[in-house]
């Protein structure tokens, strides 16, 4: 519910010039704490924001998200409503669509190293730790095939030039974690 409340308020930004910020300071500091989010940028492009404190409450503290990411690996992991393990036969392992948008959400956030950690969990998950795992564990390679399927939502998605650079990266930083080959079944 917080999280949904915070990307509600986030549609009602006002975005302001830096000079318009200098000279307005004092009313914009009220309207932010009422719950008015304020954009400040040049050239119609926001570069900072200015919020309330009740509304930073609502954003998710590092705790906070790190449980989520795990039980969002887990959810993915042990659970076919979430995405599951079904999704695999061809090579391509399409974690669902609640880890796309996670992914996807950390990405753009710029939280790339939870990105790494949501990965890396559902890794682990499906490989050592589901007793419900089919024989042939599946591959980091096939989930890096589904993960361009499970983040490019309309809207909420990342494109496909931030896909092919968030795979590169978690390529990088997630086989660094494992002591195997988790690209073997």
């Amino acid at each position: 519910m917080y999280i949904l409340m915070y990307i509600r308020s986030m549609n009602e930004a006002q975005l302001v010039s830096v000079s318009e910020m200098r000279v307005g300071l004092p009313k914009l500091i009220k309207e932010a704490a009422g719950g008015k989010r304020i954009e400040v940028g040049a050239h119609r492009k926001a570069e900072a924001v200015l919020i309330g404190l009740d509304e930073l409450s609502l954003i998710p503290d590092r705790w906070f998200l790190e449980k989520i990411v795990h039980m969002v690996a887990r959810c993915t992991a042990h659970d076919e409503f979430c995405g599951g393990l079904e999704h695999q036969d061809s090579g391509v392992w399409h974690p669902g669509d609640l880890f796309g948008r996670v992914l996807a959400w950390l990405w753009k956030a710029g939280q790339r190293d939870m990105a790494v950690e949501l990965v890396s969990d559902l890794v682990a998950e499906a490989r050592y730790h589901n007793p419900h795992r089919p024989e042939a564990r599946p591959s980091f390679k096939s989930l890096l095939s589904g993960i361009p399927l499970a983040t490019g939502g309309p809207g909420w998605g990342v494109d496909a030039e931030a896909s092919e650079e968030m795979i590169k990266y978690l390529r990088d930083r997630v086989t660094r974690l494992f002591s195997d080959d988790i690209d073997a079944p």
